[in-house]
């Protein structure tokens, strides 16, 4: 339970004072004070500080007590009411012994005890032991250890009740340490604490803890609700505040009331990054022409979860990808053309389905999950259509439409099984969006076009980042990163491609559909849930994943296919760390079937299922591997496919 001392965010108070797990009463610290780490302690308004203090393990108390600088003192508990009370020098090593000149207490032992007039015969010490394990620190009930401590800290001439008081040494006192009594004092200072620290919120780092752990302390307790935020609080704050409260209410339905206000909150404001820019759809079509969209899918190698947000907001994302055709072809295409009426026809090809939308009404229940037209719905709106990012406002869509000047069919082909694990849901709306802007004549360019899409998918309530579409519509190799902040647009490094078309090596890499499909708006949700409340073992991992990615644009920027391999399996690990769904049996069964002929693999996208990408150890290792899942598929759907890397990423063309 982290907390820098309230102070020390006034300029007044010096930087290098820190509270942790601790109730300070002090009144104040003037700016002379200064190194001051306080942990696990009660301390009251009574006692004055200095510099140069470390403080731990203090239990409660009424002391008045002032430490001179450079004293610390730590309480270690003892059986009963007893502590040891370990005082010594910020500067203290604890190795040397009194013949080669120990210091204790910030000055030579020999003298502190001279200074008293104790012989270190008399304080049963001999000259050749370590300080360490000298029988140093007195040990009592905290009454009677605040009168040993004034005198120790007196000077001169005192020291009668040290010299007579029971004393331990270092090493006696880890010894003799009441473990279960120190986290009891933890956990009660645990619960003092964190009322204040969330009612100070402002000034404190509340919501910068762990709050999954947090949230556990305050049902565990039976804390209190923290009070309401204001709108005008930061907007993690907000979605932190939210995903907390879900977890420590025990109603369900008022947990799920707050989980949905979280994604909400988010939702919104990254939807109205786009509000300040709204569009006019300008007829750029002919009564004959058709426009023609298409897009390649994207393969993940590393960084995967860190293009996600709330994550790449606070912390920025880094991904390398690589942006691919399937069978020589790009898999996903949409197609468009005017039509007299005012309406909108959209067609699915590989669903054989079809929709008519002729009010706005129609056009807006895009969010409906799992609705077979909800993409393109999303996209037409974020066209300008209807009134939600349009410059100008219309009574019906008729009205609109006919002001545009035609209505619209698209017709739409995903050649993809869903849960691919290849962003196809999200390369499918770039599709779209970059045919509507030709359509309409919106001028938007590829960054523009994927940064709307991740807007389409808030807006579909499937959350997910941005490495999909920025992996697909933006062709070749390439390492995509982003700096914190709530509008997130990728910069894009590319890599040579040498590894992936030169046929020494690429006849090694093999692309695999597995045959299982898992969709990964379950998976994004929990994990996404996870960086809401500051899950410090996500947190840990997608930092890991960011240099990790570092590190494989380094690997490919020096053609290393083993070390690209190597790379591939550690994101694969590191997945499986965050979700261990990830890798379910079926996965694993085909996998040990073909395990000792590959350097790396891993499943692409969230994981589950969909494509498998493996690196062969060699031709002959990769030619094994074909025989062995293609003369006993795992089901029926199972195959290979062969991939190219795409030089054109998203294309538009008309007849």
């Amino acid at each position: 339970m982290d907390q820098r001392l309230n102070h020390a965010r006034e300029k007044e108070y010096h930087p290098s004072i820190f509270q942790q797990n601790a109730d300070v009463k002090l009144k104040s610290l003037e700016s002379d004070k200064h190194h001051i780490w306080i942990e696990n302690s009660h301390i009251p308004n009574s006692w004055k500080l200095n510099h140069h203090h470390i403080l731990t393990g203090i239990p409660s108390n009424s002391w008045d007590v002032e430490l001179p600088a450079n004293i610390c003192l730590d309480f270690v508990p003892l059986q009963g009411d007893e502590y040891g009370m370990r005082i010594y020098g910020y500067d203290d090593g604890f190795r040397d012994s009194l013949d080669k000149g120990a210091i204790w207490m910030h000055q030579s032992l020999e003298q502190w005890l001279a200074e008293r007039g104790i012989s270190p015969e008399a304080a049963g010490f001999a000259k050749d032991v370590s300080i360490y394990k000298l029988a140093l620190f007195p040990i009592g009930t905290v009454d009677k250890l605040e009168m040993v401590l004034l005198e120790m800290l007196g000077g001169a001439r005192k020291g009668s009740l040290w010299l007579d008081s029971e004393r331990l040494s270092a090493k006696e006192l880890s010894d003799r340490a009441n473990v279960e009594k120190l986290y009891q004092q933890r956990d009660e200072l645990k619960l003092l604490v964190l009322p204040k620290l969330v009612a100070n919120h402002n000034k404190s780092i509340f919501y910068f803890l762990d709050l999954e752990k947090t949230s556990t302390e305050y049902r565990r307790s039976l804390l209190e609700l923290p009070a309401d935020l204001s709108i005008t609080d930061g907007l993690i704050k907000r979605i932190n505040d939210s995903m907390f409260r879900a977890r420590v209410v025990g109603n369900r339905e008022q947990s799920a009331f707050y989980e949905k206000q979280a994604f909400d909150i988010l939702r919104q404001e990254m939807i109205e990054t786009l509000r300040t820019e709204p569009v006019s759809p300008s007829r750029n079509i002919l009564d004959d022409q058709i426009l023609w969209g298409r897009s390649p899918v994207r393969l993940d190698l590393a960084g995967g979860w860190t293009d996600t947000p709330p994550y790449c907001i606070m912390e920025g994302g880094k991904v390398v990808n690589l942006s691919v055709e399937l069978n020589g072809q790009l898999p996903l295409q949409v197609y468009a053309r005017p039509i007299e009426e005012p309406k909108i026809v959209l067609r699915s090809i590989d669903l054989g389905e079809k929709t008519e939308i002729k009010s706005f009404e129609d056009l807006n229940n895009y969010d409906q999950l799992g609705g077979g037209f909800s993409i393109p719905k999303a996209a037409l709106v974020l066209a300008g259509f209807g009134p939600l990012f349009s410059q100008k406002q219309y009574p019906d869509l008729a009205t609109q439409l006919k002001a545009f000047g035609c209505g619209i069919e698209m017709s739409l082909l995903a050649a993809i099984p869903k849960g691919s694990g290849l962003g196809t849901s999200s390369n499918l709306a770039a599709t779209v969006l970059g045919t509507l802007s030709e359509f309409c004549d919106l001028n938007w360019d590829k960054h523009a076009i994927a940064y709307r899409t991740l807007i389409l998918e808030q807006m579909l309530t499937t959350g997910g980042g941005w490495q999909d579409q920025f992996g697909g519509i933006f062709e070749g190799v390439k390492l995509l990163e982003t700096e914190a902040g709530i509008r997130q647009n990728p910069g894009v490094k590319w890599l040579p491609d040498q590894l992936f078309t030169s046929r020494e090596t690429r006849e090694m890499m093999l692309l695999y559909y597995t045959g299982v499909t898992r969709v990964a708006h379950d998976i994004l949700g929990e994990i996404v849930k996870a960086m809401f409340l500051n899950s410090s073992k996500h947190l840990e991992i997608f930092s890991e994943m960011k240099v990790h990615a570092r590190e494989t644009f380094d690997t490919i920027l020096g053609n290393d296919y083993e070390g690209l391999a190597e790379r591939v399996a550690n994101s694969w690990a590191m997945n499986q760390r965050l979700d261990e769904g990830t890798n379910p049996e079926v996965i694993r069964k085909i996998i040990e079937r073909v395990d000792d002929y590959l350097l790396g693999y891993k499943l692409l996208g969230a994981g589950g299922g969909g494509y498998l990408m493996m690196f062969a150890k060699s031709a002959e290792a990769a030619l094994r591997t074909k025989q062995n899942l293609e003369s006993n598929p795992p089901n029926a759907r199972a195959r290979f496919v062969d991939f190219t890397i795409s030089k054109t990423g998203f294309q538009v063309s008309r007849s």
